[in-house]
């Protein structure tokens, strides 16, 4: 099935790319999310989640122009409602 992209390509890969990073910091961290499917299912279970992750918050921020709103900080926020910060 060919990936639909409801924000833009770019916009995907960009969101894509930030939730990557912040999974692979995570990935040590076992009381996290990405520590947590990285334990029950091993890189598959990662590959899986950074696209989970950056496909439900491109529908969150369906045509959203970022001009009231922190790209960068409604990702941390969205990452955290997520779990994955938890300590």
């Amino acid at each position: 099935m060919e990936k639909k992209y409801v924000n833009g390509k770019t916009s995907y890969l960009e969101t894509h790319c930030l939730i990557c990073m912040e999974i692979a910091g995570q990935r040590d961290n076992e009381l996290s999310i990405a520590g947590e499917r990285e334990l029950s299912q091993g890189t598959g279970g990662i590959f899986e989640l950074a696209e989970e992750l950056t496909d439900e918050f491109e529908n969150l921020h369906l045509n959203e122009d970022w001009v009231d709103k922190d790209y960068f900080d409604e990702i941390d926020s969205f990452l955290k409602s997520k779990g994955m910060y938890t300590s």
